[in-house]
């Protein structure tokens, strides 16, 4: 009969067990190495979160051109410096998510790619606001800005001028908002 000290003993046991004792010993290394890797923390967390409509304010939609608003782009700019900003857009559906993401970052935009978001319907875009529960959300459609009041915090409504939609009051706005 083999005593237990023999079949420990045998290279039959032993080659399996070494394969085990090396893997285990990879897999510590490879997972405190991981630990040593600095993973990139969103800038701003403790700004506050504002989500804005791009249609006709900042962004408009002609067959299948993305016509930016400059004026209204170098505001979001000074905008995203004091907030999360999150912008979103309702687009027709010949128009691709990374069409518009090019247009806006081809003029000079900073703001984060993943916080440039597209829908296809008002429905759509009243849905992620509510999701992301900004302490500010400004829209130029009625119905929407009705749609969020009073779920969330503050809604604000644009109105078109002569000029079109004019963003320079939020600048004196935003930093008001408190969270």
């Amino acid at each position: 009969m083999v005593g237990s000290e023999e079949v420990l003993n045998s290279p039959r046991y032993n080659v399996p067990l070494t394969i085990y004792v090396i893997l285990i010993f990879i897999t510590i290394i490879a997972f405190a190495n991981c630990r040593t890797i600095t993973i990139k923390k969103e800038p701003k967390c403790n700004l506050p979160c504002i989500s804005l409509c791009l249609n006709k304010c900042v962004v408009t939609v002609t067959n299948d051109n993305i016509v930016v608003n400059m004026r209204n782009l170098e505001i979001l700019l000074e905008i995203a410096k004091i907030s999360n900003l999150y912008l979103i857009t309702q687009l027709p559906s010949h128009i691709t998510d990374e069409q518009l993401i090019q247009c806006v970052y081809k003029e000079g935009s900073s703001i984060l790619k993943h916080r440039i978001m597209t829908c296809s319907t008002a429905k759509g875009r009243g849905s992620m606001v509510r999701q992301l529960q900004p302490i500010l959300h400004v829209d130029i459609d009625r119905t929407i800005v009705d749609y969020l009041t009073g779920k969330v915090a503050n809604v604000l409504s644009l109105e078109e001028s002569n000029d079109g939609y004019d963003l320079s009051s939020l600048l004196e706005i935003v930093p008001l908002c408190k969270f």
